[in-house]
């Protein structure tokens, strides 16, 4: 991205132009006063003659001065009225920009809580002695660890189904939608916000934006988004435009056996452009 100056610095760059403007027509003003003076004086430039009459002469002589120095005086109002708008133009990007990242780390840090509000009960086995006894206690699994659990709980499920991948996670996540339905509809609206918002129209920026939202969400985290977006109710939204702005990047085929099963049916951001453009539930940012 092209490197450039803040707004205040570059508009004493542009007024910098102008230097020469300001000693000529201080030259222009000092030689009209003395030309009045030595025509006043008897000292005519004119004919050299002592008539005062001719200093009004010589003095009416200037009226195209004031006429300049008119202009001049136009100009500078016109250039200074120019370079407030302009000004009034960056403060109000800025404020936009401001306002969005306000409201942007707000909605980032929703996500944060509600993913530590996720809590999935499992049993832990507790060894008491060397020959094996022990007792199952009840733990919650709360955050990333919540997320790897069910990840966990899906792939013993598919192993012991003969059911597709689909309508296991489908299952599995009716259980937990208590827990899951308002983690994916936040993820979403985040992703929405960030790709429609008119403060951000460069796309680079979007993208930008994004690695933060995806540098906030663990591997499981976003394993279980990509189910929801192949499978749940991300499947008409939220699937093009996640892999339009190659928001699953990261998930591994080494993540797991559900990773190595789904990690192809993430559709490429090339094959998503033409649907994108016909879709009436997203509009697309070309930037």
């Amino acid at each position: 991205k092209a490197f450039r100056l803040p707004f205040s610095k570059r508009l004493m760059s542009k007024l910098s132009s102008y230097w020469w403007l300001p000693y000529t027509v201080i030259a222009l003003w000092i030689a009209w006063v003395l030309g009045v003076i030595a025509q006043g004086r008897g000292w005519s430039v004119i004919d050299f003659s002592k008539d005062l009459t001719l200093a009004g002469q010589f003095g009416d002589a200037f009226g195209s001065l004031s006429s300049f120095m008119s202009a001049l005086a136009a100009t500078g109002a016109f250039l200074a009225l120019r370079h407030q708008r302009e000004a009034g133009t960056e403060t109000q990007k800025v404020a936009q920009r401001q306002s969005f990242e306000g409201t942007l780390f707000h909605l980032m840090d929703s996500l944060r809580q509600k993913t530590q509000d996720i809590v999935i009960l499992t049993q832990m086995y507790t060894e008491t002695d060397d020959e094996g006894g022990g007792y199952y206690d009840r733990v919650e699994l709360k955050g990333p660890d919540a997320f790897d659990k069910f990840l966990e709980n899906l792939t013993d499920n598919i192993a012991d189904s003969t059911k597709s991948l689909e309508d296991v996670f489908l299952a599995d996540s009716r259980d937990q939608e208590a827990n899951f339905s308002h983690y994916f509809r936040l993820v979403y609206h985040i992703v929405i916000y960030i790709h429609d918002h008119e403060a951000i129209p460069d796309i680079r920026d979007k993208y930008r934006y994004l690695r933060l939202l995806r540098a906030q969400m663990s591997a499981p985290e976003m394993l279980t988004v990509l189910l929801n977006c192949l499978y749940g109710g991300g499947r008409e939204k939220f699937l093009l435009l996640a892999s339009d702005y190659d928001f699953f990047q990261h998930v591994r085929e080494s993540d797991g056996p559900i990773a190595r099963q789904v990690r192809d049916l993430i559709p490429i951001p090339a094959d998503t452009v033409v649907k994108l453009q016909n879709s009436q539930a997203v509009r697309r940012v070309t930037g």
